[in-house]
């Protein structure tokens, strides 16, 4: 059984001995000439005296001994409260002060003692009074029982209420059966109105400190959790805080969705007895665990005895016997109408957890749900960046391997021409030399067109493998040299039009250089052109170069599966953050446009 005196919140120490003195020993002997007046002039001074000895109590254990001086003949005086100071609430009664009990009693001051049937029936009546409780018909069994354990045969008890809130009893036990008189209980009454004042007054002040002493164990632990950068580090704040638990869990379900899991992973643990470590890490399957089913929306489930509570099923109450939980907090940790995981708070005996547990335990979990949305969100970000760097490296890869392999391409296709063409000619010339002078010439003109061809292309290409040479040479220079290596490779006309260089970065001269190129370059994959215009020209602000050529044209709203070329050139406008116009049309050519706006100088 619990500890009762542990039950609420209050002070209920032991208090030095006072001397053992009624508060009738105090009243004035003198003569009164008003006999009749006599007791109640008695009866009002004892409770003056009673009031001032109350009002001056600080604690409850104060307030009960007060009393008990005042009935001498009582077998114990007990202030009981209910559980949650709230009747109506409560499945128990704990004792939280007493006074002049027999010492045979005392052991039986710490059960708690359940809520009964005839405590409700009461309930509306100012004073409860048994004369004779073994034989008074309002008694049900289980209350004489009870009764007869401490043993009390006859009581007064008058309710205490905070506004209509009944919070306890002041009880006055009698081992034997006793007559109540009407100063009796006019008396008893009288008494309780001063205990339930001074009462109220020591739980408001007790509350305000509470209140106080919970706000900075909660800006303390809000401090621990929020400099937490790992789930281990969340749980050890947690159990730090903790210190009669026996092990605080951080469970997450599968997918981070409980209506998704299969099962849920203990990913962190603080606090663990030894023979616990082995959870860590593990997967616990939701078929050995129906209760979850149960409880997974419920933001706080409490469970103060697994063997007791109905909601606990056989499998799951043995799998719970099996490591030895008897007692559980488990805090589901909800985001959104989602049940990503939960903290568990285990305890090897049955514990009764507080109202001030209670709350405790709901602000850990706004806390603790904070933290590890943080984390987690933390550790996706990493994981998403090094997948973007994993990405980003293979891209490359893939982007200077495509180079290498385009580069091989258009040597073999131009240079490599080229000079099989110089070879051809040279050949030519000298089987021509003994006997036709004009074929000789003609041969070594076209070695020496071939060659400038050649010269040209080869320029082009290691300004390519060189992309840094457009700082130097600037933007204008390269697409001249990208421009004339076309004409020369492909017979095709291009004009250049360039403003002066423009005041860019090298990446973005470098991106432009590639969007002009694999323009440029589509035009003689697909557009059967005769003639491009090239140009680059300052205007309101942004630079804006464009690419137009005579071919044939082609419908820009509809896709062109494996010609990557448009595609390339939209993302590289993307990353500049500029924008493109592409007007074309079936017979009509093609217009590139890119606007790049300018940072002002």
């Amino acid at each position: 059984m619990a500890d009762g005196k542990n039950a609420v919140p209050t002070n209920c120490g032991d208090v030095p001995h006072q001397e053992s003195q009624t508060l009738t020993d105090t009243i004035p002997s003198e003569p009164n000439n008003h006999s009749g007046l006599r007791p109640a002039l008695d009866e009002a001074l004892l409770m003056y005296r009673l009031a001032q000895s109350i009002n001056a109590a600080s604690t409850l254990q104060d307030i009960v001994e007060a009393v008990a001086r005042l009935m001498p003949d009582c077998d114990g005086v007990l202030l009981n409260a209910f559980e949650h100071l709230d009747m109506d609430r409560a499945s128990s009664i704990d004792i939280v002060a007493a006074a002049a009990v027999p010492p045979h009693i005392e052991p039986q001051l710490r059960y708690r003692i359940p809520v009964l049937p005839v405590l409700h029936a009461l309930r509306g009546e100012p004073l409860w009074c048994f004369e004779d409780i073994h034989n008074d018909p309002r008694a049900d069994p289980v209350t004489r029982q009870i009764y007869a354990e401490l043993p009390t045969q006859a009581l007064m008890a008058v309710p205490l209420f905070s506004g209509r809130r009944l919070w306890g009893l002041l009880m006055f036990n009698y081992a034997n059966p006793r007559t109540f008189s009407d100063n009796e209980r006019r008396l008893a009454a009288g008494i309780g109105d001063l205990v339930m004042a001074a009462a109220n007054r020591i739980h408001s002040q007790q509350e305000s400190a509470q209140a106080s002493e919970e706000t900075t164990f909660m800006y303390t632990l809000a401090a621990s959790i929020n400099a937490a950068n790992t789930f281990q580090e969340v749980t050890d704040a947690v159990a730090r805080l903790m210190p009669d638990c026996d092990g605080v869990f951080l469970n997450f379900w599968e997918h981070l969705d409980f209506e998704k899991s299969s099962y849920a992973e203990v990913t962190a643990g603080s606090n663990v007895p030894e023979r616990l470590h082995f959870l860590l890490g593990k997967r616990m399957p939701n078929a050995d665990w129906p209760i979850e089913a149960q409880i997974y929306r419920e933001r706080m489930t409490v469970i103060e005895d697994v063997t007791l509570d109905p909601r606990v099923d056989p499998l799951s109450r043995d799998n719970w016997d099996e490591i030895g939980t008897r007692a559980l907090l488990w805090l589901m940790l909800l985001k959104n109408g989602r049940n990503l995981g939960f903290l568990f708070f285990n305890y090897t005996q049955p514990h009764q957890f507080s109202d001030r547990d209670r709350r405790i335990a709901l602000g850990i979990s706004d806390l603790a749900l904070a933290a590890i949305e943080r984390i987690r969100l933390q550790m996706e970000t990493v994981s998403a960046l090094d997948e973007t760097r994993r990405l980003n490296e293979r891209i490359q890869h893939l982007a200077a391997l495509e180079e290498r392999t385009r580069l091989a391409r258009e040597l073999h296709d131009s240079v490599s021409q080229a000079l099989y063409g110089i070879g051809l000619g040279a050949q030519t010339a000298r089987r021509a030399l003994d006997h036709d002078p004009q074929m000789v010439r003609e041969s070594i003109e076209y070695v020496l067109a071939l060659a400038e061809a050649a010269l040209t292309e080869m320029r082009a290409l290691i300004f390519e493998l060189r992309p840094e040479t457009l700082e130097t040479e600037g933007l204008a220079t390269a697409l001249a040299k990208q421009g004339a290596s076309l004409q020369a490779r492909h017979g095709i006309s291009v004009v250049s039009e360039f403003c002066e260089e423009p005041a860019l970065t090298l990446l973005q001269k470098q991106n432009l250089y590639r969007i002009a190129r694999e323009a440029m370059h589509n035009v003689v994959k697909h557009a059967n052109a005769t003639r491009i215009i090239v140009r680059m020209r300052l205007e309101q602000g942004q630079l804006v170069l464009e690419v137009i050529d005579d071919g044939r044209g082609f419908r820009p709203d509809q896709d062109f599966p494996g010609h990557l070329g448009l595609a390339s050139i939209r993302e590289r406008v993307l990353q500049l953050r500029g924008k493109l116009e592409i007007g074309s049309a079936p017979g009509s050519g093609t217009r590139i446009v890119v606007m790049l706006p300018l940072s002002p100088a």
